[in-house]
């Protein structure tokens, strides 16, 4: 039998965690009903907060059923992990996922997600790791997250598989159950939510090379949604692995640090370099003249660099960006148009 290690089980929680948060947005009714197949935005830049997921209380984390108040307000951020929604067409991998609508990429490991949207379920494809192992999965019978639409009470079961590859090919099968199993209220340190939903999720799935079971993995989530954050406010998820386990809890930060415009095409904005040491160059064009500011943010949408709004005309514009006093780390880029704005990922290594 062939057992998962602690290594491969640090690069399962990159691989999966960091990009499972695709996950819908809800449109809530009177019986608090998930239907946010249309509700996903390319453009969004988000951050979620790792925690110690052993210092909850396990009364709190699994309690079900109506009008229920879970607080994690204690909560302690051990690792921001920020991540990004794109366009599947923008990713070097797409063609392997002809299906996907819409991708999640993990800033920090490059890792991508694909998913298919529509107006029946949120359908998990496939995912590949740039950075660690090298590792990819292909779904010919995709894992069915969500099917719309969900309300509380409700629950379904999908068998799913596929191919898993990181030195070898490995064939991956087995059978996800979803079940609506409360609402109420959600207590994070990022805030306090009402009408949130919280979906728990139990899979059972195996590894085979040449016909033999090499691994077999029981997982169960947690997910908690409310109807003005298109992706989880909060994410448990427990790996049973044979020998070794694997626990992770993390929580969304709401700070605005993500912006999405139509102006995003029309100004063509790039920075260079990308990661930048000691300064990087805005590029943008303008259709006519407007005044325009810079904003430098972290992950947590906190202000950390700014100019001053200036005129200008239109055509190609360029600014210097002077980031050498600038912790490193990854930033987003706010470049203001009169009243509206683009975002733009930023990462400086010195």
């Amino acid at each position: 039998m062939y057992y998962v290690y602690p290594q491969n089980l640090k690069y399962m929680k990159k691989l999966f965690y960091t990009l499972l948060w695709g996950f819908a947005p809800l449109f809530l009714t009177a019986q608090i009903t998930l239907d946010n197949h249309d509700q996903f935005v390319i453009g969004e830049y988000l951050g979620y907060h790792f925690v110690e997921a052993a210092a909850v209380s396990e009364a709190v984390l699994t309690e079900d059923g109506e009008n229920v108040t879970w607080d994690f307000s204690n909560l302690s951020s051990l690792q921001n992990l920020p991540s990004e929604s794109v366009a599947p067409s923008t990713q070097p991998d797409f063609n392997s996922f002809p299906q996907s609508t819409l991708a999640a990429k993990d800033i920090a490991t490059e890792n991508v997600s694909y998913y298919e949207v529509n107006d029946e379920a949120l359908r998990f494809w496939g995912a590949i790791s740039n950075k660690i192992y090298g590792a990819k999965i292909y779904y010919d019978d995709p894992q069915d997250w969500i099917q719309y639409p969900m309300a509380y009470g409700e629950s379904f079961s999908d068998d799913f598989g596929g191919i898993v590859y990181t030195t070898t090919e490995i064939d991956r099968g087995g059978t996800t159950t979803v079940e609506a199993d409360a609402y109420g209220t959600l207590i994070t340190p990022a805030g306090t939510f009402s009408n949130v939903i919280r979906l728990k999720t139990d899979m059972i799935y195996a590894d085979s090379l040449a016909g033999f079971e090499i691994a077999r993995y029981i997982e169960t989530r947690y997910l908690w949604h409310d109807a003005n954050n298109g992706w989880p406010l909060m994410t448990y998820s427990y790996i049973d692995a044979g020998l070794n386990t694997l626990e992770t809890l993390s929580y969304l930060d709401v700070s605005p640090v993500a912006t999405h415009s139509p102006l995003a095409e029309e100004l063509g904005l790039t920075v260079f370099p990308n990661p930048a040491n000691d300064f990087a160059q805005v590029d943008f064009t303008l259709e006519e003249g407007a005044t325009v500011r810079v904003e430098l943010r972290d992950i947590l949408g906190r202000l950390v660099w700014s100019e001053a709004g200036q005129e200008m005309g239109a055509g190609e514009q360029n600014l210097a960006l002077a980031v050498g006093n600038i912790v490193e780390g990854t930033y987003l880029l706010q470049l203001w148009v009169d009243d509206e704005v683009v975002g733009h990922q930023v990462v400086i290594q010195h």
